[in-house]
């Protein structure tokens, strides 16, 4: 099965326990080279003991994903803890940007509600 068949099938997607990107069939790391089990990921493992595409939020306490579950957040809502999160890690002033926008969608849909009531 190619790569490209495991992204296709996130069941079946062998990661690299390094920096968690795809292995080829041959348990190669398509990004840093090293070379693992093909049972280096199980479906097994917890969703928060591994992040794809990157590590900007493993250095806080309490990931983004874990506070919006927890706290039952909307989806624009759950944008603007994301974003505020990671804006220096990752996106930066485009990460404002989007919970900024993200903060306007939460303000208009509840100036929208309240018009109707």
């Amino acid at each position: 099965m190619s790569y490209k068949e495991l992204e296709l099938n996130m069941l079946d997607v062998h990661l690299c326990k390094k920096c968690r990107t795809y292995l080829d069939d041959d348990g190669h790391c398509l990004e840093c080279g090293d070379t693992f089990t093909i049972n280096a990921w199980s479906k097994n493992d917890s969703a928060k003991s591994y992040q794809i595409g990157g590590d900007h939020y493993k250095k806080y306490p309490i990931e983004p994903m874990e506070y919006i579950i927890k706290n039952k957040l909307s989806f624009p809502e759950g944008n603007v803890v994301k974003y505020i999160t990671r804006w220096r890690d990752k996106g930066g002033i485009q990460d404002l940007k989007k919970a900024i926008q993200n903060i306007q969608f939460i303000i208009d849909d509840h100036e929208t509600n309240k018009q109707k009531k």
